[in-house]
């Protein structure tokens, strides 16, 4: 769907560059699609990443993307939120239970490569929206996510167990 979506929107003469981290079975075939739709310009594909190289991608992007088709609540997700990225999700799994449609994020359904067309060129063209959830997001990480709020949230079940 991803790539779909990256080749409607190069055919729509939009200017992004989208950086596919990750590694797996379909690289040769993944490859070969960028190849054919002369999609280098706009996707690199950088394999498996280190935490050095995530937090160094984290910091020049400004959109983050996954598109899955099935997830309990990605730590990719909470990673791009705390990074401040504007975040387009999938709702599906836990994540619809975490966050916010147009508020900390933009949720889409899975399989369904309009809707990640029509959430990019809303990102693309709205830099108020994109400000916004990115900001938003990155405060709703922060307040729910960190090392702090899950020992916190720990200590009240263990106490409520006791109890």
């Amino acid at each position: 769907e991803l790539l779909k979506a990256a080749n409607i929107l190069k055919l729509k003469k939009y200017n992004f560059h989208i950086s596919l981290a990750g590694d797996g079975s379909c690289k040769k075939q993944i490859r070969n699609y960028i190849r054919e739709n002369n999609l280098e310009s706009h996707i690199s594909l950088i394999g498996w990443i280190d935490d050095s190289k995530k937090i160094e991608i984290l910091a020049e992007s400004n959109i983050f993307l996954l598109p899955s088709w099935n997830e309990g609540f990605p730590n990719s997700l909470i990673e791009a939120m705390s990074a401040g990225l504007a975040c387009i999700v999938t709702k599906v799994g836990m994540i619809p239970d975490f966050v916010k449609n147009e508020e900390n994020c933009l949720l889409i359904s899975h399989k369904k490569v309009e809707e990640i067309v029509i959430s990019l060129e809303k990102l693309f063209e709205n830099s108020q929206l994109r400000q916004k959830i990115a900001k938003n997001g990155h405060l709703h990480a922060n307040l729910n996510f960190t090392a702090d709020n899950g020992l916190e949230l720990l200590s009240k079940e263990i106490n409520n167990l006791i109890n």
